[in-house]
């Protein structure tokens, strides 16, 4: 489940070009599961952090992610990394883990699996998961970091030998679901920012190049963003 610092993150990510002038229009036109007092005392925690930069004042005033912000967006081994994966073009390889992690150390086990579920990640055999993002350095930190030793391997593989990566794909990634989501957040008539991210959390966000067409998630996110600058 993404905080609302999270929420606040990617929603400004999303923005990055256009700008948000106001706390108030980030309340109006984004959220509608946290309360404006709650939303204006994050912005506030962020920007006091250098999490965030604030210009001007009154209805002028233009909130952004910080550069320092925006440089450890690319590093951080946080959930976020899977779901902004979709505004970089794809380098054509793919990264496998492969573990065999003994019932003994089940915790250990279970906690891997829900990091790669959560990096994009789909299980291709028990113990092999595979994804197209290139989130190998989150993988790795993630091992460091969780103490997790032993037979763990993270490989990179130039291509899947298959006739239709794209049906390959679909066979471990429900796809159809996820486009049938974001075509239902089309046709609704106030359709939030929240309401996106309910979608997009289970999201694989896969490359372009793997994705059915079309994808109405990039329609979808047009139509945000013409919403956010309507309010400026």
């Amino acid at each position: 489940m993404l905080s609302l610092r999270d929420k606040i993150i990617l929603f400004l990510d999303l923005l990055y070009d256009e700008g948000i002038f106001s706390p108030r229009c980030l309340v109006f036109s984004a959220f509608n599961s946290s309360d404006r007092t709650s939303v204006d005392k994050r912005l506030r925690q962020m920007a006091h952090s250098g999490q965030l930069e604030v210009k001007g004042g009154g209805l002028g005033r233009t909130i952004s992610l910080s550069p320092s912000l925006r440089k450890l967006l690319e590093k951080e081994d946080f959930d976020l990394v899977k779901i902004r994966s979709c505004q970089t073009k794809w380098d054509g390889l793919w990264r496998l883990v492969v573990f065999d992690i003994s019932e003994e150390n089940r915790k250990l086990r279970d906690l891997l699996r829900r990091k790669l579920r959560s990096l994009g990640f789909a299980m291709f055999q028990k113990s092999v998961w595979v994804t197209p993002l290139d989130v190998t350095e989150q993988v790795t930190r993630f091992l460091k970091k969780a103490g997790i030793k032993g037979p763990v391997e993270v490989l990179e593989a130039k291509r899947i030998f298959t006739e239709n990566e794209k049906d390959w794909v679909g066979r471990y990634w429900d796809l159809e679901k996820v486009n049938g989501q974001y075509r239902r957040l089309l046709k609704q008539k106030e359709t939030t920012f929240d309401d996106y991210l309910e979608v997009k959390v289970n999201d694989p966000s896969l490359p372009k190049e793997l994705l059915p067409s079309p994808w109405f998630e990039s329609e979808l996110i047009e139509v945000l963003r013409r919403r956010a600058r309507s309010l400026t």
